[in-house]
């Protein structure tokens, strides 16, 4: 029988208020993948960190700002995911808190990631956040929230399994999110406490025995439409401009 695979993008906020959650994951990964080499998984790891203003994003291997470029270029495959445990850790705790979030767009960017093949990979993205998705500038959010449909498409079309730990505000984007197929929100508080009430240790280790016991998905990704916030567009990354974000 051969090993399973599983490729697995963490979507973390980095706004101020993240530093002890993001520490949080760093310290606790292991028991994921403990997890994951118990159950014969060939695994990748990966981490979409993002913060306004510009939608700045960082990943693994590229932590100078320009994994946007990367993404959207020539040869993508060649930049992203690592077998590495120390290496993800590293640049983990490289990161630096700054400004506020983008997580749509940020989760678009985790989304379009170059994951396996869709036949013989698990692809799971884990968005992390002590936000709701509705705390973005008002117009900015209203025009974002125009991009839920598609983005919902998207996880499906991929065979994308999408899990989101943070607050959910009663018919927002969370719980629209929630419907799709292989989607799990777990709600947390909305307070000045942030993730501080969230056993990560534990979160993580759940997180590997449910990628054990998920349903392979057998069938080819389906056609689906990429960098749905024109990102691929943005020419470096000190030209970033999102939705609501001045220049």
């Amino acid at each position: 029988m051969p090993a399973r695979k599983v490729d697995i993008v963490f979507c973390l906020d980095t706004s101020d208020s993240m530093q002890p959650c993001i520490d949080s994951v760093r310290e606790n990964i292991g028991r994921l993948i403990d997890q994951l080499k118990d159950a014969k998984f060939e695994w990748r790891l990966d981490f979409v960190a993002h913060h306004m203003p510009g939608c700045r994003v960082y990943h693994t291997e590229t932590l100078n700002g320009n994994a946007c470029d990367l993404l959207y270029g020539n040869d993508p495959e060649s930049h992203f995911f690592t077998t590495d445990i120390e290496r993800f850790k590293q640049a983990l705790g490289q990161q630096k808190v700054a400004g506020d979030e983008n997580m749509l767009c940020a989760l678009d960017f985790a989304l379009d990631m170059p994951f396996g093949p869709a036949n013989t990979t698990q692809r799971v993205v884990v968005l992390i956040s002590d936000e709701p998705f509705e705390t973005n500038e008002p117009e900015a959010f209203e025009k974002a929230r125009g991009k839920v449909d598609a983005i919902m498409e998207k996880i499906r079309a991929r065979h994308i399994t999408f899990l989101a730990v943070m607050p959910v505000r009663d018919g927002g984007i969370a719980e629209k999110l929630s419907m799709v197929d292989r989607a799990d929100i777990i709600p947390v508080e909305e307070n000045d406490q942030g993730m501080q009430n969230v056993d990560m240790a534990d979160l993580l280790g759940q997180l590997g025995k449910t990628i054990s016991v998920t349903t392979m998905q057998s069938s080819g990704e389906e056609p689906y439409k990429r960098a749905l916030f024109g990102q691929d567009k943005w020419p470096t990354v000190k030209d970033f401009d999102h939705i609501g974000d001045k220049k």
